[in-house]
């Protein structure tokens, strides 16, 4: 009975822990990469902060860059836009082109706490969890690069979390 109550409790955080990762971004749509006008599309959920929960990004090939952020709870929505320059635009390429896809949609780690990233380039998309946690060992090095110069762009620090200055809180402007 012990043994079956053991095992029964192993497959329920297995499940858990597959439902968690998988159901990050149920109800988001990221609309269509391969056939619109974005170039790179980045939904970033982290499970446990208040603030800046649910980060969106998205870059079209207009250089345009779109930022949504919401609390934990949804309460707090905020929305800005920017246009980048050419050159950050250029490295935001270098840093997309850098990355094995097809390695990076191998990475098979999940979990339900730490962040669950969904990156649409193109036509490809990969479902990450926690892409900071063990970056040269799954082979994540470059997303995490990319999804952290998206971040600077975007006016965040590299958690994705706003940035801060001794008088609150600042946004970052593209520095090209």
């Amino acid at each position: 009975m012990v043994k079956n109550l053991k095992m029964l409790l192993v497959w329920a955080i297995i499940v858990q822990g597959v439902f968690c990762s998988l159901n990050a971004f149920s109800g988001e749509t990221a609309g269509k990469v391969a056939n619109g006008d974005n170039y790179i599309i980045v939904q970033y959920v982290h499970s446990m902060r208040i603030p800046n929960k649910k980060v969106f990004i998205t870059v079209d090939s207009s250089r345009h860059l779109t930022l949504q952020t919401e609390s934990s709870k949804g309460e707090k929505k905020e929305s800005s836009s920017t246009q980048i320059s050419e050159a950050s635009f250029v490295e935001l390429k270098k840093e997309v082109e850098a990355i094995d896809w097809i390695k990076v949609g191998k990475d098979t780690i999940r979990g339900c706490d730490g962040t669950s990233v969904r990156i649409l380039y193109g036509d490809k998309e990969v479902h990450l969890w926690t892409p900071d946690n063990n970056s040269e060992k799954r082979v994540l090095v470059n997303m995490q690069s990319l999804i952290e110069k998206l971040f600077s762009l975007a006016g965040l620090d590299k958690e994705g979390m706003p940035l801060k200055t001794k008088d609150g809180v600042k946004q970052a402007k593209d520095p090209k």
